[in-house]
C-alpha cells in the first residue's frame, strides 16, 4: 500500500468513526442537545451534490456486480455509508421522538445559509468558470463537476454550525467531542495525502480549489484539537473556548413540548423548546453536565 492509499484509507476511517460515533451518542443518550443540526444538513447537502451520479454507479453494480473491483466496491459502499448515515442522523434530531424534542434550536442559530451555502456556490461558480473555459453549464457531466465544487466548498465551513454551537456550552460531552475530533482527522490525513502526491507523484495535478478548502477545514478544526488534547491529558470535561453558559440538563419531553422556541428552523407550526442556559435552569430540571 502506497503512503498516499494510507494517509486517504487512515482518512476515510476517521470519517467513518466520527459518524459511528455520533450514532452512538444519538442511540445511547436519547438526545440531541450539543449536537448541530445545521451542521448535519450541511453534511447532508455537501454528499447529495457530490454524490449525485450514485444512481449511475448501481446502475453500473447491477449490469456488471462480479467485475466491480475492490478499490470500486470500496468507493461505492463509502458513498452509500456516508449518505444514508447522514440522512438518518438528520431525520433523527429533526423528526424522530424523543431526540427531535431534546434539539438546541434555541443555541444553534448560525446563519448557515447566508455564510456558508450562498458563499460556496458563488465560489464553486467563479471557480467552475474560469478552471473550465467555454465548457458552460450545457452538459449533465458540467453540472456535476460543479455540484462538485460546491460541495468541497461547502465541506470545508460545514463544521463551523457545530463549533459555534460547543462555544455555548459549559463542557462538551464526551462522545460528541470525539466525533468533532475525528472529522477534524479525517481532514487532516486528506490533507496530508494531497502533500503527498503533490511531491511524489510524477504528472500530479493541482486542484487549487481542493487543497485550499482542506487547508481551510485543517485551520478551522485548529483550536478544537488543542482544547481536546489538552482535556485528554489532564482527564477533564473538554471546554472549547471559555466554555460558555449551557449545560447539559436533564428534562421530560413532554415538558420540552410545553415551552415556545425562539428560533425554530422547520417552520412556525412546529414550536418545540430547546436547551437551556444556566442562568435559566431552576433546581426542579436537575442539570447533568456530560462527562469529559
Amino acid at each position: 500500500m502506497s503512503c498516499f492509499t494510507a494517509f486517504s484509507f487512515i482518512g476515510d476511517v476517521c470519517h467513518v468513526l466520527s459518524i459511528l460515533l455520533l450514532l452512538r451518542r444519538l442511540h445511547a443518550t436519547r438526545n440531541a442537545q450539543g449536537i448541530s443540526l445545521r451542521t448535519q444538513e450541511l453534511y447532508l447537502l455537501v454528499f447529495v451534490s457530490r454524490y449525485i451520479n450514485l444512481p449511475v454507479a448501481f446502475h453500473g453494480l447491477y449490469r456488471g456486480l462480479f467485475a466491480l473491483s475492490p478499490l470500486a466496491a470500496y468507493i461505492l459502499f463509502l458513498k452509500v455509508f456516508l449518505l444514508s448515515s447522514t440522512a438518518g442522523i438528520v431525520y433523527a434530531i429533526r423528526w424522530k421522538e424523543p431526540i427531535c424534542s431534546t434539539c438546541d434550536l434555541v443555541q444553534d442559530d448560525f446563519r448557515h445559509v447566508e455564510f456558508a451555502i450562498l458563499p460556496c456556490f458563488l465560489v464553486a461558480t467563479l471557480n467552475h468558470i474560469y478552471s473550465r473555459q467555454g465548457d458552460g453549464l450545457g452538459s449533465l457531466s458540467n453540472v456535476q463537476m460543479l455540484l462538485w465544487d460546491f460541495s468541497v466548498c461547502l465541506e470545508a465551513v460545514a463544521i463551523l454550525p457545530q463549533l459555534y454551537l460547543l462555544r455555548r456550552y459549559n463542557s462538551v460531552e464526551n462522545l460528541t467531542g470525539n466525533y468533532v475530533f475525528f472529522n477534524g482527522a479525517y481532514s487532516l490525513f486528506y490533507g496530508l495525502s494531497w502533500v503527498y502526491k503533490a511531491y511524489y507523484e510524477v504528472g500530479y495535478r493541482h486542484n487549487y480549489l481542493m487543497e485550499a478548502c482542506g487547508g481551510l477545514q485543517v485551520v478551522l478544526y485548529g483550536e478544537f484539537f488543542y482544547y481536546w488534547f489538552k482535556s485528554k491529558k489532564s482527564g477533564r470535561a473538554l471546554k472549547y473556548g471559555e466554555g460558555g453558559e449551557t449545560e447539559y440538563y436533564d428534562c421530560d419531553v413532554k415538558e420540552l413540548r410545553g415551552h415556545v422556541n425562539s428560533s425554530p428552523l422547520i417552520d412556525k407550526s412546529d414550536i418545540r423548546r430547546r436547551g437551556k442556559s444556566v442562568s435559566n435552569v431552576s433546581v426542579e430540571t436537575g442539570v447533568s453536565i456530560g462527562e469529559g
